[in-house]
């Protein structure tokens, strides 16, 4: 069997759809599985061993409807792999459900509202967790989906340069504290100044490396925080990785100290715990995967989408830094094996 998995972005939407990758070649060992995806969140991908074929969107800024409709007919015209007898849409938009309709594929699903010939329709639902959302899809044409844990491969070279990277940097090559302070959207940052102070707080209670990351783009809001943190040990890798370099670098870290965000579900993925600070979103749908996370939120907003509206970050500033340090000093209660590394 062929199946198409169609999930165009973001980084933590991508990621929270691994589980499906993994449910259906477990399902059909021999099955050929391709997947959709943006060009940026490529490396998240590109080396996941369950996928045979990725096909790739180009995105240019806001990618509007007609782009999205001709980049699809172009790129399935052009495609040489088998028809697909599965295609399922686990995004649930206008982007996601054209790519899947352009795919030709006998059998289509997946996440949104009426879709015309799909026999399998899941409704967005904003109480549910993402990854159990998508999951529902494929149980619901029979692939059955136990394990929601997402899965993240990487590159040895990437991994390599990285270890070179931190041996330069003067940092242990893996047992340091990441912190990702950035978010594309605004209302869900915790205030850069908290960071900061957390930042001189942990250093001087555990003596802990501490490494600040984050995208370049993100680096133009870094300079107030990069401030803060002068004449600590703390060291910035903003704007100075790429993104499979920065999944190779949360592996090896200890800690990752994140907001709801893609970076958050990516060190979930990777095996590192996390302390997530969410403001106004809701942990039970968005939230990391596993158990050894800790997610701090002071106020609960009224419903997940809160993150949109104009005084959405009320929710975060409402978060004190005393909480974020008891959540972190939790997870290096045990001194000596975090040196250890």
């Amino acid at each position: 069997m062929n199946y198409l998995v169609v999930k165009l972005s973001s980084m933590g939407d991508i990621i929270m759809s691994t589980p499906c990758l993994r449910a259906i070649r477990r399902a059909d060992p021999t099955a050929h599985i391709a997947m959709a995806v943006g060009r940026e969140f490529l490396p998240l991908v590109e080396h996941n061993s369950y996928i045979n074929e990725i096909l790739v969107r180009e995105t240019h800024g806001k990618t509007r409807r007609l782009r999205t409709i001709t980049q699809a007919v172009r790129t399935f015209a052009s495609r040489r792999g088998p028809r697909f007898d599965f295609a399922f849409d686990l995004q649930g938009n206008f982007h996601s459900a054209t790519w899947v309709y352009c795919s030709g594929a006998t059998t289509k699903a997946g996440i949104g509202k009426h879709r015309i010939g799909w026999p399998t329709i899941v409704p967005a639902d904003l109480t549910r967790h993402s990854s159990d959302l998508c999951a529902t899809v494929l149980r619901q044409c029979g692939i059955p989906v136990d394990d929601l844990m997402p899965e993240l491969h990487w590159s040895p070279d990437a991994d390599r340069e990285v270890a070179q990277r931190l041996q330069q940097s003067g940092l242990p090559a893996k047992g340091f504290v990441l912190i990702s302070p950035f978010s594309l959207w605004r209302s869900k940052e915790w205030p850069q100044a908290r960071y900061g102070s957390l930042i001189r707080r942990l250093e001087a209670q555990f003596g802990v490396p501490i490494v600040v990351t984050g995208t370049e783009i993100e680096g133009r809001h870094a300079s107030e925080l990069l401030q803060l943190i002068q004449g600590t040990r703390a060291v910035s890798f903003v704007g100075d990785l790429s993104l499979e370099q920065v999944l190779c670098l949360y592996r090896r870290a200890r800690l990752l100290i994140s907001g709801d965000s893609g970076p958050m579900h990516a060190a979930a993925a990777l095996g590192t715990p996390v302390v997530a600070l969410f403001g106004p979103t809701w942990p039970e749908v968005t939230g990391p995967q596993g158990s050894e996370h800790r997610v701090v939120q002071a106020c609960r907003p009224p419903h997940h989408t809160t993150y949109r509206e104009a005084d959405a970050q009320c929710y975060m500033l409402a978060i004190s830094e005393d909480e974020v340090f008891n959540a972190v000093s939790l997870s290096l209660v045990d001194k000596s094996a975090f040196l250890a590394g």
